[in-house]
């Protein structure tokens, strides 16, 4: 009789460890970098970027605001563009995990002048507040340094990869 009561035992406590581990792992792959919500947001954002790339008097309004509000009130970026002192740009959407959007790791994603896909995991915060406190990058060598960016073909999930070190 206690013989069976053990393997009873064991045998409830196995299943209740594999239900707790797949339960964690949907938990993670639901709220993690390849989540749902965040690969729907990518192919929104890359859709939205190719719309834009082709459009050279939007582009350079664009700039040219930029260089305005620059001399006005120091802002470098736009909510669609990111400018360099040398006049280097990237036409990008940003996400960040603070918005209530249910995606739990920032993502940055833009078309470069360089003529390259470029994605972060940067905080760069909703409306780039924490990049606006932050120098205008000299280049865009510069600023893909300063803020982990790093290249990708324009339409993989390689894009939600993490970029940062300090990120887990």
């Amino acid at each position: 009789m206690k013989k069976r009561k053990w393997i009873i035992l064991i045998v409830g406590v196995s299943f209740l460890a594999a239900f707790l581990a797949i339960v964690a792992w949907r938990l993670k792959v639901s709220l993690g970098p390849y989540s749902p919500a965040r690969k729907a947001w990518k192919e929104q954002a890359i859709i939205e970027i190719n719309g834009r790339i082709g459009n050279k008097e939007w582009l350079e309004g664009e700039k040219k605001e930029a260089k305005e509000r620059y001399a006005g009130d120091g802002r470098w970026a736009s909510e669609e563009v990111v400018l360099m002192k040398n006049g280097d740009w990237i036409i990008c959407r940003n996400v960040c995990a603070r918005q209530d959007n249910g995606i739990s790791l920032d993502l940055f994603i833009g078309y470069g002048s360089d003529g390259k896909w470029h994605y972060s995991t940067f905080h760069f915060c909703h409306s780039f507040i924490t990049l606006m406190q932050c120098e205008q990058s000299p280049t865009m060598a510069e600023f893909v340094k300063t803020f982990h960016v790093h290249e990708f073909d324009g339409h993989s999930d390689e894009c939600l990869k993490k970029t940062c070190p300090w990120q887990r």
